[in-house]
């Protein structure tokens, strides 16, 4: 009896073994199920992740005791995250990313596929971003911005490319018709101007466009109230000179001290401007040489101890409606170049075009000559390429 015992539990106990022994070699096979498939997601061979998941799923043990449908289930769904994270960063396209998709489908029954469906409305975003900037490179303005439109803020990425070339557009679009306007101006061809202005509005600054809507309008009104003058002996430029200039001259009070400083200047427009740096005044005149008339007198702010605004004679070279620099962290509106990276501007305003010092009348730039956002649109509107520029 005793005898029998003992062999009972040899044989318990090499079962025991035996059990051990298969149940560990079991969890060797899970383990190296795992990590082979751990290794085929990663390196995007989805077919040997199939192979190596129907195996594990082949073998019962593997299946109901050591959970691999549960882990492999998990590394899938990371595996899906992270292709839809390079797809929202740009790095896969929509093509790449839905032909994976439907490989992850293959290795599971989850329906990764209705995945793809929020997705689908970021692509569309994506394409109309896509063809908005081939509509803005042929300078189809108006239409590109209404595809820029569409893009919403559901696409973090491409929102903010879209606000970008958004921006780049109306800088680009208030340039080109500035150009235009300035010439239906000299020809006085207003009501071509209006119209230009009108429809361009979608794409147009909107300062720009209601500054140059009330300067076209003034001049509309100050054309018919025009008074004649006598134009013997004249040519057709020096009448429209006259004509242009008794519109500036409206309300005019003689300054005989300043316009003495500046009467034996010449401009080769019937501008000159003088930036009186003891003052922190910048000074408009109308007329020509020998008969320089004060129209306008704006407080700015020129350049401080170290970053002195250059004195001399300059000329208006450039303009535009508005920069940013990287380097201090600072943009304005209304930039009209005359010397090297010397500008009249408006007062300094962060990326989002919001006003971050308003100091004038005394030194506070960088060497620009700083003016408020209202005398600064003068200037742009007004102050022609070629006009002198005398800084003292």
């Amino acid at each position: 009896m005793l005898r029998l015992r003992r062999v009972s539990s040899t044989i318990l106990v090499l079962f025991i073994i035996l059990a051990a022994v298969f149940l560990y070699d079991k969890s060797v096979q899970a383990n190296r199920f795992k990590s082979e498939f751990t290794g085929a997601l990663e390196q995007g061979k989805y077919d040997n992740a199939y192979e190596v998941h129907k195996r594990a799923n082949d073998d019962s043990i593997i299946k109901k005791y050591f959970s691999f449908n549960e882990k492999s289930q998990e590394l899938l769904n990371n595996e899906l995250e992270a292709l839809k994270q390079k797809y929202s960063n740009d790095t896969i396209t929509y093509s790449e990313l839905r032909e994976k998709v439907k490989e992850l489908a293959k290795i599971t029954s989850s329906p990764y596929e209705e995945e793809l469906k929020s997705f689908q409305e970021i692509e569309s975003m994506r394409q109309a971003y896509t063809e908005a900037k081939k509509l803005s490179d042929k300078k189809k303005y108006i239409e590109a911005v209404k595809k820029l439109k569409t893009v919403s803020g559901m696409d973090k990425l491409y929102y903010e490319k879209a606000q970008v070339l958004m921006d780049d557009i109306n800088k680009r679009a208030t340039e080109e018709v500035n150009v235009k306007i300035q010439g239906y101006m000299k020809n006085n061809r207003l009501e071509n101007g209006l119209k230009l202005l009108e429809d361009n509005k979608s794409v147009l600054d909107e300062d720009f466009y209601e500054s140059n809507v009330n300067k076209l309008k003034e001049m509309q009104k100050k054309k018919s109230n025009v008074i004649k003058t006598k134009s013997v002996g004249l040519t057709t430029e020096e009448k429209e000179k006259v004509v242009t200039a008794n519109g500036y001259l409206k309300g005019y009070v003689p300054n005989r001290e300043k316009e003495d400083i500046v009467r034996k200047f010449s401009s080769s427009t019937q501008f000159l401007v003088w930036v009186d740096l003891n003052q922190q005044k910048t000074n408009v005149f109308v007329g020509k040489k020998g008969d320089w008339k004060l129209i306008k007198s704006f407080v700015s702010s020129t350049g401080t101890k170290g970053n002195e605004t250059p004195k001399g004679f300059f000329r208006v070279t450039k303009r535009g409606t508005w920069f940013y620099s990287q380097k201090y962290q600072e943009g304005a509106k209304y930039w009209v170049q005359f010397y090297g990276n010397y500008l009249f501007h408006s007062v300094p305003m962060d990326i989002n075009k919001n006003i971050v010092d308003s100091t004038l009348g005394i030194a506070a730039s960088h060497g620009c000559v700083r003016l408020s956002l209202n005398d600064s649109a003068w200037i742009y509107n007004n102050i022609t390429v070629g006009t002198t520029v005398y800084i003292k």
